[in-house]
């Protein structure tokens, strides 16, 4: 008798398991896009196989690196957007300026830069043109950084020129967007892309030194790269756009991707 009760109860289980699974074998749940796909592969029964069978499509680390790359393009968005305005509207201390002026700054600019990648991450993930133009812009800030850190705090102070909105500008969302890349990058960049990763620093420099001879140091040398001659200040821009590129080739080796 009891076997019996057992055998019953057994194969009830089976029939109720089986139901289960012809009903969410193609079932799918999406967060952030295809995050998490249910799938029923294996028939065998038992409880254990209920364990078995719940499988994230992408695990449970695409999930949380999903979600951490989304918040903090949020982030990197909001808090460029807030820095550049509070300089627009109240200064931002050193290197800075009010009004339109500010954008004559490459730090201004190249964070603007990345401010606009991560917008377009959140609304053209999949596109590989967004992961190029956020790789280019990772490289534009950290550009920033290295200028700040070795060239232009020894000269003028790190507390002057990390004040203010310049936290942000030279130090935080430099390192955010590099952590974005080494850890949270989505899609590989391609060697014949990593000239992109160039085109804002060089469209800089012929902007720098071409208002510089056109109408002189006085007042239009912001950085002090022409302190020692022009052609140091050639000099110097040509050592940048050579960084930048390494560093391209060096972050795209690095990158979890």
């Amino acid at each position: 008798m009891t076997i019996n009760y057992i055998t019953r109860n057994h194969q009830q289980f089976n029939r109720n398991f089986i139901k289960i699974k012809n009903l969410f074998t193609y079932s799918k749940h999406h967060l952030f896009g295809k995050v998490f796909q249910t799938d029923f592969v294996r028939a065998s029964v038992g409880p254990e196989c209920i364990l078995r069978s719940f499988r994230p499509a992408f695990g449970y680390t695409e999930v949380v690196k999903r979600i951490s790359k989304t918040i903090l393009n949020v982030f990197i968005a909001a808090i460029v957007l807030w820095s550049w305005l509070t300089m627009v509207f109240r200064g931002g201390g050193s290197f800075s300026a009010r009004g339109i002026w500010s954008l004559k700054y490459f730090t201004v600019l190249s964070n603007l830069l990345a401010a606009v990648a991560a917008v377009c991450w959140l609304f053209f993930r999949e596109r590989h043109f967004t992961a190029v133009l956020k790789f280019s812009a990772c490289l534009a800030v950290m550009i920033t950084f290295l200028v700040t850190a070795t060239f232009l705090g020894p000269i003028f102070g790190y507390a002057f020129l990390y004040a203010g909105p310049n936290f942000w500008f030279h130090l935080a969302v430099p390192l955010l967007c590099l952590f974005d890349e080494l850890f949270l990058g989505e899609q590989k960049i391609l060697k014949n892309e990593l000239p992109y990763s160039v085109l804002p620093l060089f469209i800089y420099g012929c902007f720098y030194l071409g208002n510089i001879i056109l109408n002189g140091r006085e007042g239009n040398d912001w950085y002090a790269f022409t302190t020692w001659g022009l052609p140091v200040g050639f000099a110097i821009f040509l050592f940048l756009l050579l960084l930048n590129y390494g560093m391209g080739m060096l972050i795209s080796r690095l990158s979890k991707r």
